[in-house]
Parts: C-alpha cells; structure tokens; sequence
C-alpha cells in the first residue's frame, strides 16, 4: 500500500514517458494484488490520480483494471471500486 502512495507522490515530478514505462506497471500489480487492502488502496487512491500529472493518461491504463475490481469476490473492494 506505501508503493501506491509513493507513487502517487512521485507522479507530479515524473514525465508521461516515466509515469507509463515505470508508475503505472506497479499500479497494474497492485489491481492484480491478492491482499484486498491493496486492491482497496488502489481504488481510493484513483481519483487523487486521475487529477494529477498525466491523470487521463493514468486511468486509461488503469480503467480495466478497476473495472474487473467491481466483480471483485471480496465486498470491501468491490465497494470501493464503484
């Protein structure tokens, strides 16, 4: 969970070239986590990121992902992915 909110700091100080080769991979895994806190982290921490540098560019990448979490099994994730 520290990975997303470091990332999400970093973000303001990376170009889009950064932010797709090294940011958004890591924010991809962590949609993929099987620790639902993760999961969780991710979802609330979207739109923050959606705001930032590169925010369209962002939720491109990650709109499938949080899409799948609305199916998610566990209900906390599901929740928050919605």
């Amino acid at each position: 969970m520290s990975v997303i909110k470091a990332a999400a700091a970093l973000i303001p100080g990376l170009t889009k070239s950064q932010i797709t080769t090294h940011v958004i991979p890591i924010l991809q895994k962590a949609a993929k986590d099987e620790i639902p806190n993760v999961k969780i982290a991710l979802t609330r921490m979207a739109p923050s990121l959606a705001k930032g540098n590169e925010g369209a560019t962002i939720m491109a990448a990650l709109k499938p992902f949080l899409t799948e979490l609305t199916t998610d099994p566990d209900v906390d994730v599901k929740f928050f992915a919605l």
